[in-house]
């Protein structure tokens, strides 16, 4: 755990993570109930907590990317590599995609997609919905987390590449910091009344603004490579654990809902779901072999669906739209948790297939090819070929 090339080691837990940040998202976007009942709001309430799943991501991939970064530093080909691998991860899925919707999205929102092209082309999704809302584009604007990522691996590797390990600490320190700065800055600009109270959805969807969780999976990458470093890591599992439960407690008895764009959780909620995040990896990957929490990660089921997450993030809201369309939410028998949990089961249902369909047909070949953009045998960076390379790239 403590040498430099800690990112060589496999851990299946980390595939169970993603697939529970994956069934999260898919809560949230699944379990639409109609509320006709306290017992309605409070289920609805419970599965808004799903966005939490893009934080579980961030913090993920901030960890898997800065690993393999540090440890292919000053290796031949350190860009060339990295970017042709996330490309082949990423990339081929996503335009196809596109390529799809833009021939087939029917309407009102198949126009307006088309219309907005241009921001799904560049990666940068996200703008456009910062500046119109979700409802402009319902078949892509989850892809915000996607752009997200992508501006994040624009700047990421060039800090890495040009700083000291010590400084490349600072600087995600200051992006943590900062980017809860912004968020607060944002809030108090709209209290002053200088900016668009719409605009406070750029804080839950523009990068500078969401790069702290990222940062946060850096600096857990970078302290497991220092000595002692996971021990260290371990101690902190419990107070960032309560940290995140608090906090997350405290929000839901001030406001008895998890409001994702609401000022209190765009402040406080975000850090705490980072903290909470990052406890659950750091435990994955530092805590004993054969824990109930390894166990668990480790399970089937959950892998499973982290194997499959990434088409299934990105399609599920298609499957979702044509399921909205089609059976429009309604309570059953004066209830909506009934209504709300057929749905989610319909959304997985649905939305399995063509992801398990895409990784045989699409992804699988496409990260064949990462064999062309490796170090050479020889090569004293080898922990780009390491296990935990492989679940991010």
């Amino acid at each position: 755990m403590t040498g430099v090339h800690a990112s060589s080691t496999h851990y299946p837990a980390l595939d169970g993570i993603r697939g529970i940040a994956v069934l999260g998202v898919l809560v949230l976007h699944g379990v639409l109930v109609p509320v006709a009942t306290k017992a309605d709001a409070w289920v609805a309430a419970i599965a808004n907590l799903g966005f939490t799943g893009v934080d579980i991501f961030f913090v993920l991939s901030g960890f898997l990317i800065t690993g393999i970064l540090i440890d292919a530093k000053g290796a031949p080909n350190y860009f060339r590599n990295f970017y042709a691998r996330r490309s082949l991860r990423i990339f081929p899925l996503y335009f196809v995609t596109l390529i799809l919707l833009l021939a087939l999205a029917p309407g009102a929102d198949g126009e307006r997609l088309r219309e907005l092209q241009g921001w799904h082309w560049a990666y940068l999704v996200n703008i456009p919905v910062a500046i119109y809302g979700w409802t402009e584009l319902p078949l892509t604007a989850h892809w915000w987390s996607l752009a997200v990522e992508e501006q994040f691996y624009l700047v990421w590797p060039i800090m890495v590449w040009a700083l000291s390990r010590e400084r490349f600490r600072r600087f995600a320190w200051c992006v943590v910091v900062g980017a809860s700065a912004i968020r607060i800055g944002l809030f108090l600009a709209h209290w002053l009344g200088m900016i668009d109270p719409h605009f406070i959805m750029a804080n839950y969807v523009l990068t500078p603004m969401r790069a702290d969780g990222l940062a946060v999976g850096g600096l857990i990458a970078l302290s497991l490579r220092e000595p002692g470093g996971a021990q260290r890591l371990r101690r902190l599992v419990q107070p960032l654990a309560i940290v995140s439960a608090l906090g997350i407690t405290g929000l839901w008895i001030r406001h008895g809902e998890y409001n994702s764009i609401g000022r209190d959780f765009q402040v406080i909620g975000y850090p705490c779901v980072a903290a909470g995040a990052a406890a659950l990896l750091i435990a994955a990957i530092t805590g004993p072999d054969g824990s109930r929490l390894r166990r668990t990660l480790e399970g089937r089921w959950l892998r499973f669906f982290g194997k499959y997450s990434y088409a299934m993030y990105v399609i599920h809201p298609i499957v979702g739209y044509v399921l909205y369309e089609a059976f429009p939410p309604a309570p059953v028998a004066g209830s909506g948790i009934v209504a709300g949990v057929a749905r989610f089961v319909v959304l997985v249902a649905c939305t399995v297939p063509p992801a398990v369909l895409s990784w045989v047909a699409l992804e699988r070949p496409m990260l064949s090819l990462k064999r062309f953009f490796e170090p050479k045998p020889d090569d004293q960076h080898l922990a780009v070929r390491g296990g935990m390379a492989s679940q991010a790239l």
